[in-house]
């Protein structure tokens, strides 16, 4: 994928290494042997084996006078970020949309 050959190995120390990339992206299983929602970070939707949709991952985030957002596939198909000069916006109904066009187009091109 496009994230994991951003893991350059021919370097000493790569910025991310595979074990960290898997665990990023990795739910864990709970003491109650339920699945955990996030990975290392990130909140991880549609993780294989147990869906066959979309495998991504996203965080949102709140600071004094900021709100933002980042998601990505896991494959590099997309990835996207928002930022908004303003603390506690609600940024999911956007993010939703801006995610549903985004789909749309990359299905819309590869049936060319």
């Amino acid at each position: 994928t496009h994230i994991q050959q951003s893991m350059d190995t021919n370097t000493p120390e790569p910025l991310l290494n595979q074990e960290n990339f898997d665990r990023m992206l990795t739910r864990p299983v709970l003491e109650d042997g339920t699945q955990g929602s996030y990975g290392l970070g990130f909140y991880v939707l549609n993780q294989p084996p147990d869906s066959d949709q979309l495998h991504s991952f996203h965080h949102f985030g709140n600071n004094q006078g900021f709100s933002s957002y980042m998601g990505a596939d896991v494959e590099g198909t997309f990835a996207l970020a928002i930022m908004c000069n303003r603390n506690s916006v609600t940024l999911d109904p956007l993010r939703r949309e801006l995610m549903r066009q985004i789909l749309e187009i990359i299905d819309s091109t590869e049936q060319m």
